[in-house]
């Protein structure tokens, strides 16, 4: 029966070669996880980011519409003005005081509005 065993030298070095192969697995393992951990980290800052600027938009959004819509019903309403509600024993003016020309831009497009 022949003899199957390497000689010394050549098993040393076939060790080490798969030592080191071994290694570069282990070492390309190591830095695929720090990838996919850096991608989820970064994802999860742009989500963050995102959300934080539809924040921002939504609140400058109603910011923006509270200022109109109280501009409007201001002037919508400025007739009223001199209205003294102290006064009780006056009654109050009709509700076509606030029907005046000016305001027609506030209607809707239909006359059915009025």
């Amino acid at each position: 029966m022949p003899d199957l065993r390497l000689p010394r030298g050549a098993r040393s070095r076939t060790t080490s070669l798969v030592a080191i192969l071994m290694l570069t697995v282990a070492l390309a393992a190591f830095l695929a996880y720090e990838a996919w951990d850096a991608a989820r980290s970064h994802r999860a800052t742009a989500k963050r980011a995102i959300m934080d600027y539809a924040k921002f938009a939504a609140w400058e959004f109603s910011v923006s519409a509270k200022e109109a819509l109280s501009s409007s019903l201001a002037w919508a309403f400025s007739p009223t003005g001199a209205i003294d509600a102290r006064d009780l024993d006056r009654p109050l003016p009709s509700p076509a005081i606030l029907d005046h020309e000016k305001s027609s831009h506030l209607l809707c497009a239909r006359d059915s509005s009025r």
